[in-house]
């Protein structure tokens, strides 16, 4: 868990200042012990090494209290309540790790000693006394502070361990800078929004502190923030882009906006304007000088104006802009009104060009995307029309297809226009284009096709829209074709169930073995519920149609087939499935079948030696035997195979009689060879093996 605190602001100022050598600076007892406020920072030095410095502060209320070395030197500290008792130690970890006691206390007057850790070391050191209060950032991506661009963040890094984080968003690409300035050695971290490491730095900024620099996507980031090797401190985080000045055009009236139009469109009478804008601007603010250039169609000067009412005749004349930061801005506004020159669409576009001049301190601007706007004042609107297009009356039946039509066109306008139908029964639909994805059979544009559905209460109306380019205005860029459509009733058309691509491979069984159960495919379409049946299963088995038969399979899953077959088959049998839906009015339409094959064997056997035998024997070591065959087993499933074990060293078992090395023989079974070492009675044993693994020993 990150332990929570906010440093005061006394921190971002402190500087260790050097004392002279051999010069005690601060008292070497409680009686002598400077004194110091709380919160603060009062630099000291350990000189000679037996040295020990004594502090004094006084609190005004309860307070948790931090106190440590910002310093350099390995320092140990001690802290002492009103009377000189001992309430709390910490000694330095070595090298640059100061100590730091964390101590909850009342109000009163306590002591703080600082002295050297090493017998033999002297140097400076940094005390540093501030209170523990809410840790402001998170400690993990889904807790990250939120910051904006070219903001300043305090922070401080309470411990060695403790780690802070901070998320951006861009809204466009760009050069993003993102490092830490304090006195805190720091290390940075960047993540994209799904927590991939895009980079990490240690040193590359002012002092010790972290610099990213880095080219990012529009998107959300995270930076998070930590120390190096467990130092502590406060920090300033700041995220930087670069300072742009970029222009825009818009509308006066938003609400009167055509989208649609690339760019700014606006009729005749309308008030436009460009927006000159500034990013990035910080306190203290100065002014920027900027010169652009008008151009455009070639048209009566008279149509624009600037908001001063003054005409601009020379649409290619540079023009010169100062911002009075923090106005930021400047609204360059014209009004397009009709006239007696018969026009057509004209256009006017202002071009940032250069920064003449600017006083910002601590920033320095550059022209910036975008760096032109256009407006493109449109001639007389005029609405599109049907003319004297029409559809007649359409008549269709409830599930019955209908012959696709194609609607008018309309003409006129301004730009292209698009069309929309409304009112269409269920079922039928409209594809403007031709290209649609679930349109119209044919490739021609305004066509009405499909399959109605549902009976509708009388004629219906059907409106077909044409919208022209610009529809800004409501009452004429949006005209209507209408027509009526009548769906009478109709019968459900009487559909079959399909298995598809559904099978059951072959299946072998035999006598007296259960089977693994197993499940049938389902099948789809049908009208309703669909039921099954099977027949022709062998003895034995059953089919579980619904997983709730009694008896029915050991599993709960519908069209099951399990059980213990308990004949033979006289070869492959055909089992058929059967699905029928719920109306089974007409036995050609309304099922479906699947045949699989199953095969039922025998009862599985196994091989037997009968009455045979073979008698005791007895060899010599060293000696060759007189080879000889053990008997044949009969019966079992298909080829026996033979094997013989814990024969003697020495003898082997010739189960083919062409086996290498084998026996001189040529018959199968045969046991030779020369016993190599003497030994009391051994069993051997002979297994007869048929070819699906039963075996008779």
């Amino acid at each position: 868990m990150k332990r929570a605190i906010i440093a005061t602001l006394t921190f971002a100022a402190a500087m260790l200042s050097t004392v002279a050598h051999g010069q005690d600076d601060h008292g070497s007892v409680l009686a002598d012990a400077t004194s110091v406020a709380f919160p603060s920072q009062t630099s000291g030095r350990i000189d000679p090494a037996t040295d020990d410095d004594f502090f004094t502060f006084t609190l005004s209320a309860r307070t948790a209290v931090v106190i440590d070395d910002g310093g350099v030197v390995d320092t140990s500290g001690w802290l002492y309540s009103s009377t000189g008792t001992q309430l709390a130690t910490a000694t330095s970890g070595g090298g640059l790790d100061p100590f730091r006691i964390v101590q909850t206390l009342d109000a009163g007057t306590y002591y703080v000693a600082v002295k050297t850790t090493v017998s033999t070391e002297t140097g400076n050191y940094l005390l540093r006394l501030y209170d523990v209060g809410t840790d402001t950032h998170g400690g993990t991506r889904a807790a990250a502070t939120s910051v904006a661009l070219n903001s300043d963040t305090s922070g401080v890094i309470y411990a060695g361990s403790d780690e802070d984080y901070f998320s951006f968003t861009l809204t466009t690409a760009d050069s993003v800078t993102i490092q830490t300035t304090g006195s805190t050695d720091t290390e940075g971290w960047l993540y994209d929004s799904s927590g991939t490491q895009l980079a990490t730095n240690d040193d590359d900024g002012t002092g010790n502190n972290f610099q990213i620099v880095q080219t990012l996507n529009a998107g959300t980031y995270y930076v998070r923030v930590g120390s190096y090797s467990t130092r502590i401190g406060p920090y300033t985080l700041q995220i930087r882009i670069p300072s742009k000045v970029t222009v825009t055009a818009a509308e006066a009236n938003e609400n009167d906006r055509d989208t649609s139009w690339p760019g700014l469109q606006v009729n005749e009478g309308d008030v436009f304007y460009f927006l000159i804008a500034l990013n990035n601007l910080t306190a203290p603010r100065g002014s920027i000088t900027i010169t652009g250039t008008f151009s455009g169609t070639a048209y009566n000067t008279a149509d624009l104006r600037t908001q001063a009412g003054g005409t601009i005749t020379t649409l290619s004349a540079n023009r010169s802009f100062t911002l009075n930061v923090p106005t930021a801005s400047e609204l360059i506004v014209f009004t397009a009104y009709a006239d007696s020159v018969a026009e057509g669409d004209e256009t006017v576009t202002f071009q940032l060009n250069s920064i003449t001049s600017q006083t910002l301190p601590g920033q320095t601007y550059s022209i910036g995307t975008p760096s032109s706007a256009t407006a493109t004042i449109r001639g007389t609107d005029s609405a599109p029309s049907f003319g004297s297009g029409s559809v007649t009356a359409k008549t269709y039946t409830a599930n019955t297809q209908i012959m696709e039509f194609q609607v008018p066109a309309a003409t006129g306008g301004n730009g292209p226009i698009s069309y929309a139908a409304s009112g269409l029964p269920a079922g039928l639909r409209f594809d403007e284009t031709g290209t649609d994805s679930m349109g119209c059979p044919g490739t021609e544009p305004r066509e009405i096709c499909g399959t109605p559905t549902t009976a509708t209460s009388g004629a219906q109306t059907v409106t077909i829209t044409a919208t022209d380019a610009d529809s800004n205005t409501n009452t004429n860029d949006g005209v209507a074709l209408t027509f009526s459509v009548t769906v009478n009733a109709g019968t459900t058309p009487d559909t079959a169930p399909n298995f598809g691509s559904g099978s059951v491979t072959a299946k072998t069984y035999n006598v007296g073995t259960a089977i693994m159960e197993f499940q049938v495919p389902a099948a789809t379409g049908g009208n309703g519920t669909i039921n099954y049946a099977a027949s022709g299963l062998p003895n034995g088995l059953r089919f579980d149609a619904t997983g709730t038969a009694s008896p029915g399979c050991p599993g709960t899953e519908p069209r099951e087939i399990c059980g213990t077959p308990t004949t033979a088959t006289s070869g492959a049998v055909t089992v058929t499935i059967t699905a029928t839906d719920s109306d089974s009015n007409n036995l050609n339409t309304d099922r479906a079948t699947l045949t699989f094959s199953v095969t039922v064997n025998a009862a599985d056997t196994a091989p037997t030696f009968g009455t045979g035998s073979v008698t005791a024997k007895t060899y010599i070591a060293n000696a060759p035997i007189t080879e000889f065959q053990v008997p044949a087993a009969t019966g079992g499933d298909g080829t026996i195979n033979y094997a013989a074990s814990n024969l003697p060293n020495g003898l082997r078992f010739d189960a083919t009689g062409t086996s290498s090395p084998g026996c001189p023989g040529t018959e199968p079974r045969e046991i030779c060879g020369t016993p190599t070492t003497a030994a009391a009675a051994v069993t051997v044993t002979i297994t007869a093996t048929d070819s699906d693994s039963n075996n008779m020993a």
